[in-house]
């Protein structure tokens, strides 16, 4: 298994594979994409993602305008939540790998 494969099946257990688009993730790796224009996520889990070298944003397929990430907290959880513009678009969030410096 390569290391993007074991990264991901790290990240399957902590978000569900529901909520991984795999079709566009292999067509877009290290990218992985998901499912989801919004997602709530308690601290830890996030920082599990973090540690693994990926960050939370959003990538629009097809689109003419960017969009804004809105990142608040709820409670213990982080919220993540794309705010798109009036523009035709495939808006979802992403896990991006960090780069390292």
């Amino acid at each position: 298994m390569t290391n993007f494969e074991t990264v991901l099946r790290q990240i399957e257990e902590i978000l569900g594979k529901e909520l991984i688009n795999y079709h566009l993730t292999i067509l877009n790796k290290p990218i992985i994409l998901l499912k989801a224009t919004s997602l709530c996520l308690p601290e830890e889990d996030y920082e599990k993602i973090k540690q693994l070298g990926y960050d939370i944003d959003w990538i629009c397929i097809n689109c003419l305008a960017n969009a804004k990430l809105n990142i608040y907290h709820n409670n213990s959880n982080i919220c993540f939540e794309i705010i798109q513009p009036p523009i035709d678009g495939y808006y979802m969030l992403a896990l991006y790998p960090v780069l390292k410096h």
